[in-house]
């Protein structure tokens, strides 16, 4: 199977199950650089994301209960649609803190998410070259390229944004033609544009069942998701629910998670072994 993964495209059956045999291997380098990634984007979100919708919603003066208050995309809404009879004052403060917002998210999809499906690349490629990975090794791949991985997912998000903004189509294209740039920063030593163009290489002339790859990896991992729910609904039924536990139970979802990471790392590096034969 090993050398399967140099010479011909894997099944989706074949992806998911090699990537098991990745993710068990290095279960434990996984649940140390996921716990590394979760943690600050854990506290990003309970203190700046959060606390900032919080301030909107007051600013606005919605009720904090209302689940449509509770989503961004909504706050937005809102905030549009008041802004012409609000204080310059007022909306200044709204605006100030959409940039918070904003800004806190940028940092956790384009600083520490990478960081997954960095270290997720450098055990799968460990794995095709028959040697075992290291945590040491892993997070030092992760870290030394943390500054090209974060500038080539800020140029792949804007790059989807404006093709978004423009014709939605197009944007819907990129974010499939694009979805493998950091795993191409890992494999390549290539970043911004290069990356970008590796990643659109490899998924050039299989969009369709790249999209087809992707959908499927999201609906197990969203199945996944629904059934650690369920588990914690009566996890919660014994403990206690304080900030301690929510921790736990985060970074085991998000070790869970990971193994999707690695699916789609292994989807790329397969494609672009074989095309650089």
């Amino acid at each position: 199977m090993i050398d399967d993964i140099k010479v011909r495209e894997l099944s989706f059956k074949e992806i998911f199950n090699t990537s098991f045999k990745i993710y068990s291997a290095n279960w434990k380098a996984i649940a140390i650089i996921t716990i590394l990634v979760y943690i600050p984007i854990m506290l990003l979100d309970r203190f700046v994301i959060s606390e900032s919708m919080g301030d909107l919603q007051i600013l606005l003066g919605i009720d904090a209960t209302s689940n449509y208050a509770n989503s961004l995309i909504n706050l937005m809404l809102i905030l549009m649609a008041e802004i012409t009879n609000m204080p310059i004052e007022l909306m200044d403060e709204a605006v100030s803190i959409l940039y918070m917002i904003f800004a806190a998210s940028m940092v956790s999809v384009a600083v520490f998410s990478p960081l997954l499906a960095s270290g997720s690349t450098y055990l799968t490629n460990e794995f095709v070259e028959g040697r075992q990975g290291t945590v040491e090794n892993m997070t030092g791949v992760a870290l030394s390229n943390i500054v090209k991985t974060t500038a080539t997912a800020i140029l792949s998000l804007a790059c989807i944004s404006i093709g978004m903004i423009m014709f939605f189509a197009p944007g819907i294209y990129m974010a499939i033609c694009f979805a493998f740039v950091t795993p191409a920063v890992i494999m390549t030593g290539k970043w911004g544009f290069g990356a970008l163009k590796e990643s659109f290489l490899v998924v050039k002339g299989r969009w369709f069942k790249t999209l087809a790859f992707i959908m499927l990896s999201n609906a197990f991992a969203l199945v996944s998701m629904q059934v650690f729910a369920i588990i914690k609904s009566i996890i919660y039924l014994f403990l206690p629910q304080n900030f301690i536990i929510s921790i736990v139970m985060g970074v085991i979802s998000s070790i869970m998670l990971t193994y999707f990471v690695m699916v789609e790392c292994l989807w790329f590096v397969n494609k672009y072994l074989i095309q650089k034969a």
